[in-house]
C-alpha cells in the first residue's frame, strides 16, 4: 500500500483522526480516474507473508476483471478501500469519507463506483450507491 501512495497519483488517501484521543479511527483510499488523464501502469500484486497466494489472486483477479468489465475507461473515482477500526464503528467515520468520494465524483461530474461487502452495504447505499452487478466468490477451494 505505501509503494502505491508514491507510484499512483490517481489515489487519495484519508483518514478520520479522534479528536478525543488523537488515535485514528478509520482510513479510505479513492482513485481517481478524471477524464482525459492516463491511468498509471502500476506494479503487480504482491501479497503478505502467511497468505494463500493462489486464493489471493484468484480473488482480486475476479475484482479487478468484474470492475473492468463494469468501468473499463470510464471516467469514475473508485473507493479501493475503506477501514474502520471495529470499536469504532457507527460513529460516522466511514461516512464522512465515503462523502468525500461521492462530493468529489459530483465535483468533477463523474461517477462514484465501489464494491461492497453485505457488512458494508446499508452504509454506501445511504449515500446514494446502487447495486449495478453481483458476484459471489466461493473461498471453499482454500478451506
Amino acid at each position: 500500500m505505501v509503494q502505491q501512495l508514491h507510484l499512483d497519483p490517481t489515489s487519495r488517501w484519508l483518514k478520520v483522526v479522534d479528536t478525543d484521543s488523537d488515535e485514528m479511527i478509520a482510513f479510505a483510499k479513492w482513485n481517481v480516474y478524471e477524464p482525459g488523464k492516463p491511468r498509471p501502469q502500476l506494479p503487480e500484486r504482491t501479497y503478505g507473508q502467511g497468505c494463500n497466494e493462489a486464493a489471493c489472486k484468484q480473488f482480486w483477479g475476479v475484482m479487478d476483471d468484474k470492475r473492468q468489465h463494469l468501468m473499463g475507461k470510464t471516467p469514475h473515482v473508485w473507493l479501493d478501500l475503506l477501514q474502520t477500526a471495529p470499536k469504532h464503528q457507527g460513529r460516522g467515520a466511514g461516512g464522512m469519507l465515503v462523502t468525500y468520494g461521492v462530493n468529489l465524483a459530483d465535483e468533477l461530474k463523474i461517477n462514484a463506483y465501489l464494491e461492497s461487502s453485505p457488512m458494508a452495504h446499508r452504509l454506501y447505499a445511504k449515500h446514494g450507491f446502487q447495486d449495478i452487478d453481483e458476484m459471489v466468490f466461493d473461498m471453499g477451494a482454500w478451506g
